[in-house]
């Protein structure tokens, strides 16, 4: 993987781990949810062995644990879903802008179909 691949994957799961993250604090998605589309082990280790930003895995890693909160100390919750965005945004912040140049994902499921107008 180039630099520039991992400095657009790191963004893309900055980007990402917000949009998760507020939707698990307002109940639009469940941990399980959060856990498939990203805060998973296997996530984690990708980007570890991709040599990812310390604090994209940070991230990532501490999203794994959300379940865990939820468990044990669900008062916790809501303060570290809050934590994990806003050290999303911070991260985004301190990056400069760059050309994302990714396929557009919803092309999995619409193809090469015409749009009408």
């Amino acid at each position: 993987m180039t630099h520039d691949e991992l400095d657009r994957l790191e963004k893309l799961m900055a980007i990402i781990a917000i949009g998760v993250s507020v939707s698990l604090k307002r109940g639009a998605v469940s941990i399980s949810e959060a856990e498939q589309l990203l805060y998973s082990p296997r996530t984690f280790e990708v980007l570890k062995s991709a040599r990812a930003d310390k604090t994209v895995l940070s991230i990532i890693f501490s999203g794994t644990e959300l379940e865990n909160i939820a468990r044990l100390l669900p008062d916790n919750l809501e303060k570290e879903l809050t934590s994990l965005s806003d050290s999303a945004i911070a991260f985004l912040l301190s990056k400069n802008e760059i050309n994302l140049c990714l396929p557009k994902w919803y092309e999995v499921f619409f193809g090469n179909r015409k749009v009408n107008g």
